[in-house]
């Protein structure tokens, strides 16, 4: 018997490789990395991040970047427990309420202008209270205050060290980043391709004011004869200047004035499209589309889809800070307040809608109650976010419902169609023995089936219908026989079987 041999499983590399100390492609200063932003590099001169932070006063800018913001801020947001052990429960509520107690929206605000910069600090102001550990503020700072190592931990620029910066103290500045593919402290915020469009209409819209100055107003032209002394010319041109202000000006009458219209209507639109074009290119870059803001023909025009932002943004720039925030923030503040915790709760923004669970329940009515699919009441808590009761708790019970009448029968027309048990049964007769009122029912049967578009299905319900013993066997039978038939076309199937059975009195429905 030969032994097995067993080859022992190779470890992989867990050690980084590619580290920030042997990258040839970043630049750096003594300790520090410099931004790898090459329009920073090119452009800033001197100002540095500083310009992507003057973008966001920009008029088309900052009202695209509101609208970017306030749909995350504007969501509801919950602190998830790690687990579902009490104390799990209690440091996540404890968090929820420091949450609670300060300006949480507004530096969630501030944070998100990384968006545009690439990141953005925030200093913690801790607080002490009653034992506890809390948050009063989260300030933002700008982010050209700062600097990364090679490490790609933060310094702070001071006075007295203004190249290298000095270190931060630990679990005092919580950092938003706008992802970078390269993974650069930095980030890779949306002011690099905005710079250009930015850069154009600005001049352009200053070519633009110098035009509207020019052409405002006609220009006065003035001749003066031949021979005509320095001094008079000049009188001459002080008084064209004078017109752009004053209403009347007077000549000497050698001297002659006249006025210079210019056609600029095509000029004009020219400077409009212009701005228009660098508009709609700052909010495709911000937005991700131009239809939220400007319309265009079409579906796209739509004011559902002027008003709407691109959802997979929202969700994108949510978790991005939820992210931040179950990092650094969240684990912080437990470990203050919760020392020896491991695993942390987590905040969550909800950025999809509230489901809609009408539709939901209308189907799980059919399923269980009339085709009597069993189903585990797990499902239902889960499905409904419904709490399962524990043991010995007081419980809702709802009032008991009337007999149930098939869907959209009602008592009345039961009652009409088929006549009053109090009546004399010798008198619904003719005298030939025939009966009226069922031969009215049998004229009946073939508009129900036809009403409920299931006209198709007749012979096999009456045949079904002639067959069962009960309400019961009814519905088992017709569960059986219409098995592959799709769930609306089932419903109205049951229902219109469950009235002709009680109409023709063949089965009760109780």
């Amino acid at each position: 018997m030969t032994r097995r041999k067993f080859q022992e499983k190779k470890k992989p590399i867990v050690e980084q490789i590619a580290t920030a100390q042997n990258d040839i492609t970043r630049n750096y200063l003594g300790k520090i990395l410099l931004n790898p932003d090459k329009v920073l590099s090119a452009e800033a001169r001197a100002k540095g991040i500083e310009i992507y932070e003057d973008m966001l006063y920009e008029a088309r800018v900052f009202s695209e970047m509101q609208k970017r913001k306030l749909a995350v801020i504007g969501k509801e947001w919950e602190i998830v427990p790690a687990s579902d052990s009490p104390q799990d429960q209690k440091i996540a509520d404890f968090v929820e309420e420091v949450f609670k107690k300060f300006s949480y929206d507004t530096s969630r605000q501030a944070l998100l202008s990384g968006i545009v910069t690439g990141f953005k600090p925030g200093e913690i102001m801790w607080d002490y209270s009653e034992g506890d550990i809390w948050i009063k503020e989260i300030k933002g700072i700008s982010p050209r205050r700062f600097a990364f190592d090679l490490e790609n931990n933060i310094r702070l620029l001071t006075w007295s060290n203004m190249i290298e910066g000095e270190p931060v103290p630990e679990r005092k500045f919580i950092v938003f980043t706008n992802p970078s593919d390269n993974s650069s402290p930095y980030g890779d915020g949306l002011g690099r391709p905005l710079y250009w469009p930015i850069w154009f209409k600005k001049n352009g819209v200053k070519f633009w004011a110098v035009f509207l100055d020019k052409f405002g107003q006609p220009t006065p032209w003035g001749k003066y004869p031949p021979a005509t002394e320095k001094a008079k010319q000049d009188d001459l041109l002080d008084a064209l200047k004078a017109m752009q202000t004053d209403q009347a000006i007077i000549t000497p009458d050698n001297m002659s004035v006249e006025l210079l219209e210019a056609a600029r209507a095509s000029s004009v639109d020219s400077y409009d499209k212009w701005e228009t074009f660098w508009n709609d290119a700052i909010t495709f870059i911000i937005l991700g589309q131009t239809a939220t803001t400007e319309g265009t023909p079409g579906k796209l025009g739509e004011e559902t889809a002027r008003s709407d932002i691109r959802k997979e943004i929202v969700k994108a720039d949510a978790d991005l800070l939820c992210e931040c925030q179950n990092t650094f923030l969240i684990p912080w503040l437990v470990d203050y307040n919760f020392p020896g915790v491991t695993v942390y709760p987590k905040v969550w923004i909800r950025t999809d809608p509230e489901e809609d669970l009408k539709p939901l329940a209308d189907r799980d009515l059919i399923l269980i109650r009339d085709l009597k699919l069993p189903t585990p009441l797990s499902y239902l808590y889960d499905t409904y976010g419904i709490p399962q009761p524990e043991e010995g708790e007081e419980l809702v019970s709802p009032p008991s419902p009337a007999p149930s009448l098939p869907f959209g029968y009602s008592e009345s027309s039961r009652q009409k169609a088929v006549g009053s048990k109090q009546k004399n049964v010798a008198s619904r007769f003719n005298r030939d023995g025939s009966d009226p009122g069922q031969r009215k029912i049998d004229e009946l049967i073939p508009k129900i089936l036809k009403d409920g578009g299931i006209s198709e299905f007749r012979d096999s319900l009456e045949a079904i219908i002639n067959q069962a013993s009960s309400l019961e066997d009814l519905r088992t039978r017709i569960l059986d026989r219409f098995k592959d038939v799709e769930i609306t076309k089932m419903k109205e199937i049951l229902s219109r079987a469950i009235l002709i059975a009680n109409l023709t009195g063949r089965v009760s429905i109780g």
